[in-house]
């Protein structure tokens, strides 16, 4: 707290200053936390499950980094993880579900997350973009040193 939130508000703020307002801070971090538990627990689920999905945005760029020659270009990951983030948040701020997107569909893919079908998306931009954004790298030069 004190080199993150303190010192760059108030950087003349002496080191006693700052012990005496870390003291009072976390009875009040304390309470506002024991609010949030108490008052019902769908605000934590809420924020876990968005956590949870945002966090799979990176599977496409950590897999394909494994390989030896990586598909995806940092221009298409950034991309993928645009489109991601928008759709986890625009489900997470609308509680949208593929059975309420689509109530005509088979009840087999109304199940289906849709963290799951932004996760598809994101690897499908980020391979699009990264195709169009990919440079040459000269191995297919065919000129020669005469």
């Amino acid at each position: 707290m004190q080199k993150n939130v303190i010192k760059p508000i108030r950087p003349q703020t002496t080191d006693q200053q700052i012990a005496i307002i870390v003291c009072y801070s976390v009875p009040v971090i304390a309470l506002v936390a024991l609010y949030f538990t108490f008052s019902g627990g769908g605000a934590i689920t809420l924020l876990f499950l968005m956590g949870y999905g945002l966090v799979t945005q990176f599977v496409p760029a950590v897999v394909c980094s494994l390989l030896k020659k990586n598909p995806l270009t940092v221009q298409g990951v950034f991309a993928g993880i645009i489109v991601d983030v928008t759709i986890v948040g625009w489900q997470a701020a609308t509680g949208a579900h593929l059975s309420k997107l689509f109530p005509s569909w088979p009840s087999y893919i109304q199940d289906i997350n849709i963290g799951f079908l932004a996760l598809s998306v994101n690897i499908l931009v980020s391979l699009i973009v990264s195709v169009f954004t990919r440079k040459e790298t000269g191995e297919n030069d065919e000129t020669t040193n005469e």
